[in-house]
């Protein structure tokens, strides 16, 4: 994936966040669920081209399972046999962005995982079962050179699918039902 697509990936996101103001409730008011996560990483990873046709007629249980099967197929199993409604814990997030940060990971716990993380300004403090705001998961994606290392990290080289496609438009993303980011 080039840096240009990157960083366009990343203002999106930004613009999105405008759009779409977040209460600085938190986690409490706005939890990122595991099923709105998954699909804003298919979207990131621009995966979208592997959903099945017809994949916007399936319920939305369906089409998380569908998605989870996607990721796996990429390596990514955190939400194997999860329901799409779960808050996204801390201590999720944090396993995937360290596996990403790190290409050779040390076997840290994770609670040591989430530290590292927070050491470096990607993620904030706290306890590994704490439910993650939308606002901090998006702001988190925001971050090019993250999303690049998610890419690398769950996408095998040289990225065709991601590098040649274009960005949808701002307002396609976030008129989806589908998307996470609709109030």
């Amino acid at each position: 994936m080039s840096k240009t697509t990157v960083i366009l990936i990343s203002l999106v996101m930004g613009v999105l966040l405008i759009l779409n103001p977040l209460s600085a409730s938190g986690a409490e008011k706005f939890p990122m669920t595991k099923g709105k996560f998954v699909d804003l990483l298919i979207k990131v990873m621009g995966l979208e081209g592997e959903l099945p046709p017809g994949a916007e007629k399936l319920s939305a249980d369906d089409l998380y399972r569908v998605e989870v099967e996607i990721l796996v197929r990429r390596g990514l199993v955190d939400f194997v046999g999860t329901n799409r409604n779960e808050k996204l814990r801390k201590g999720e997030l944090a396993d995937i962005l360290y596996s990403a940060v790190v290409k050779v990971p040390e076997p840290l716990t994770i609670v040591q995982k989430i530290a590292f993380l927070a050491d470096r300004g990607i993620i904030k403090k706290g306890k590994p079962e704490e439910a993650m705001a939308e606002e901090e998961v998006l702001s988190v994606l925001r971050i090019p050179e993250l999303v690049l290392a998610i890419v690398e990290t769950y996408m095998p080289p040289p990225f065709p699918e991601v590098a040649r496609r274009e960005l949808p438009e701002i307002k396609e993303l976030y008129e989806d039902p589908a998307s996470p980011i609709t109030p």
